[in-house]
């Protein structure tokens, strides 16, 4: 004996319709959490200037200078003989014989010491340059700097406004400064 049964069975386009989505929202959620694993793992290089200060000397000296760059990305940041990192007095100008003394001091605000020298070519701009420190992500690094004498070159008067620029590796940052 034949037993017929009535099926409902849901139409190919209704069918069609629903593999599609389900493929669509299974490669949306791959797609997303891939993205989001790639974004985690990149590196972003990254500095904030925290303080700067300077005091105005004459129209060839500068009496201070003082800066805190601190490493805001997520890599860590190394000054090295191949890629030095710099801070550059961009207003002040060497003069006819470039500034070597008196040295820099600086450390890092994980304790190390930051050896800084002074560098840049006559009648360029005043450079302080280190070439082997480490800056870990979120540490910071100061830079300290009693009166510079520039025979010949330009200085910061007070009261007047000066640019500074700061460039470790591919990270930069710029600050404009009021002479005191």
């Amino acid at each position: 004996m034949k037993t017929n049964q009535r099926r409902k069975a849901i139409s190919q386009s209704l069918d069609l319709f629903i593999i599609i989505a389900a493929v669509l929202g299974i490669g949306g959620i791959v797609t997303g959490a891939a993205y989001s694993l790639a974004n985690s793992a990149a590196t972003s290089t990254s500095i904030q200037i925290v303080q700067a200060a300077t005091a105005g000397g004459t129209a060839t000296s500068i009496n201070a200078f003082s800066i805190t760059i601190k490493n805001t990305g997520t890599s860590t940041i190394n000054c090295s003989t191949n890629a030095p990192c710099e801070v550059v007095l961009v207003d002040a100008k060497q003069g006819s014989t470039p500034v070597t003394s008196p040295s820099p001091s600086g450390s890092t605000s994980a304790g190390a010491s930051a050896s800084w020298t002074i560098s840049g070519d006559a009648s360029g701009p005043v450079t302080f340059v280190t070439t082997s420190m480490t800056l870990s992500p979120g540490q910071q690094v100061s830079l300290t700097e009693g009166t510079l004498t520039l025979t010949g070159g330009e200085g910061y008067v007070t009261g007047t406004e000066e640019t500074v620029s700061v460039l470790f590796g591919p990270a930069s940052a710029q600050i404009n400064l009021i002479a005191q």
